[in-house]
């Protein structure tokens, strides 16, 4: 059956292929539920604990290239291969309505919105999933290198007195007069506070939100708990800050520019989409040490063309070795901004490679920009984008994770760039990229 589901999503591949370079058929519809899609219906099953990359890849690599219907499940190789040998023996020249996708050669694929495929998975919504993978012996190593063990967290549900979501609260876990984990509402009114993730054996007693507390009980442990706020209102206006950080080293280069104009149409939607919300952006970019910057910052504006203007002018250069600084663009993105108290903060991170494991100061760095994070609600939404190996993978998720965000990564279904890792998470649908951003956006700003 897995086989059978990533069948659907190589073949996908194939067909965007061959519409870019001229060949038959329109693509295949992608769409996908709200965050947490990770739990819906698979377009594409990927390597998980029991199978691994090499062994996906050269499952790929032997597929028979059609585009033909596999139900999920259903029918065996032997099968699929008898329907390629009966397609191919009927080919008489003329395209028909089930005709094999064969584009024959491969044409450069023109930079433009829309092209980028990806995927989302949000550990929050599948925590228990995620427990064990990090519990596993390939995946516990890079807990011990960066110092975050995100396998203790309470999930808080935080309402008004009519069960409507109260957004935006601080919710802070206590234990004595001790704050060991806090967290910022979402728009259901969800908080995932995490603690102890240096790793220590704190107990905490009690959760507080605003003058509001509540007494922990043994029972009440690994469930939702859920807290009633008696004098929340919703704030007349709605703000949103948008803050992008992007890696423009050298190894970006193979999707860039792709990603500049998948950008550029996420803020263009979203801006023209929603006249009700006041939008303050900011797009950033970084490299490494000894490149010709480290990070180039610019501040929250509204001025949206400036902004953009900012996005166009960026190309890939530097980076040298394989991590960069990624500590210090992920501490300019969340210290080095005015983030506005009450808005909806969102920090898209868009990279492919980690940050310098064995740098003087990196990994204490990242847990304590983490942590600021999560207490202020500034909800990490990393792009992972090709190069990036399974402990960049581990990071990224812990930093959504952390933070109430949710993990999005390139796919190789649009052809577009470097191979794109597998990541070890359960079923997930095929998006566009720009298509993806703009549903998360709306899903945090509801």
């Amino acid at each position: 059956m897995k086989h059978g589901r990533r069948l659907a999503g190589i073949l996908l591949a194939v067909c965007m292929t061959a519409v870019m370079a001229g060949g038959c058929g329109e693509k295949s519809g992608m769409s996908a539920d709200a965050v947490g899609g990770g739990t819906s219906e698979a377009a594409v099953t990927v390597a998980g604990p029991g199978e691994t990359a090499a062994e996906a890849s050269t499952y790929a690599e032997t597929v028979a290239v059609f585009s033909m219907d596999v139900p999920d499940g259903s029918g065996s190789m032997e099968g699929i291969a008898g329907d390629v040998e009966t397609a191919a023996a009927a080919d008489d020249g003329r395209p028909r309505e089930d005709a094999a996708c064969l584009p024959t050669v491969r044409q450069e694929i023109q930079p433009q919105s829309g092209t980028l495929t990806a995927g989302e998975w949000n550990d929050n919504k599948n925590y228990d999933f995620f427990k064990n993978v990090l519990n596993h012996n390939d995946w516990y190593p890079y807990m011990e290198t960066w110092k975050l063990f995100p396998t203790n967290r309470y999930a808080v549900q935080v309402t008004n007195e009519n069960q409507e979501a109260a957004k935006n609260q601080k919710v802070e876990l206590l234990a004595g007069q001790k704050v060991i984990g806090s967290a910022v509402t979402d728009s259901e009114g969800m908080a995932y506070v995490y603690y102890n993730l240096d790793h220590g054996n704190r107990e905490a007693d009690r959760i507080r939100v605003g003058a509001t507390e509540y007494v922990i009980e043994e029972k009440d442990k690994n469930k939702t708990l859920h807290l009633v706020l008696e004098s929340y209102e919703e704030p007349e206006e709605k703000v949103l800050d948008l803050l992008f950080m992007v890696d423009t080293t050298g190894s970006m280069s193979d999707e860039l520019e792709f990603l500049k104009l998948e950008l550029q149409d996420v803020i263009r939607r979203v801006t023209e989409e929603y006249e009700g919300i006041r939008i303050r952006l900011s797009v950033n970019f970084y490299r490494d040490r000894e490149d010709a910057y480290v990070v180039r910052d610019f501040p929250f504006t509204e001025d949206i063309d400036e902004a953009l203007s900012k996005l166009r002018v960026q190309y890939s250069d530097g980076g040298g070795d394989y991590p960069e600084a990624v500590d210090e663009a992920f501490e300019n993105a969340v210290k080095g901004h005015e983030w506005d108290e009450d808005s909806v903060k969102l920090l898209f991170f868009v990279l492919d490679a980690p940050p310098h494991s064995d740098r003087k100061g990196t990994v204490e760095l990242m847990g304590t920009t983490l942590d600021a994070a999560a207490e202020t609600g500034i909800r990490v939404l990393p792009v992972a984008s090709s190069g990036v190996d399974t402990e960049t993978e581990y990071l990224l998720r812990t930093m959504a994770a952390v933070s109430g965000g949710t993990y999005t990564f390139l796919t190789d279904d649009s052809g577009v760039g470097n191979s794109h890792l597998e990541p070890t998470i359960g079923d997930y649908q095929v998006e566009h990229l720009n298509d993806l951003m703009v549903r998360l956006i709306t899903w945090y700003c509801k």
